[in-house]
């Protein structure tokens, strides 16, 4: 588990980091992009990936609605506020 998590804008909306650091003091970065008007999230952008909701590798295609979350960086912390909820709560109904 990570003992820190934070969200990077990138000077345009559109771009965006989250950076990992965890326990043992490792660290990971995630780079993510969307077309400037809005669309599907990307992950990786020297060869992009599409990005499922929760921030999952499958699934539905996270899309980025500018008029919804003015930046990418505010879609990626709700995706992941709601991917940490989901697995809370699939732990606590073990």
């Amino acid at each position: 588990m990570y003992s820190e998590i934070r969200f990077v804008q990138h000077s345009t909306p559109h771009y965006c980091n989250i950076e990992y650091t965890y326990e043992d003091g490792s660290f990971h970065r995630r780079e993510f992009g969307a077309p400037a008007n809005g669309g599907y999230v990307y992950e990786n952008l020297n060869n992009p990936r599409q990005i499922c909701e929760g921030l999952a590798r499958t699934g539905w295609a996270l899309l980025w609605d500018p008029n919804e979350f003015p930046t990418l960086a505010d879609l990626l912390r709700h995706e992941h506020r709601r991917a940490v909820g989901a697995a809370r709560y699939r732990d606590a109904h073990r």
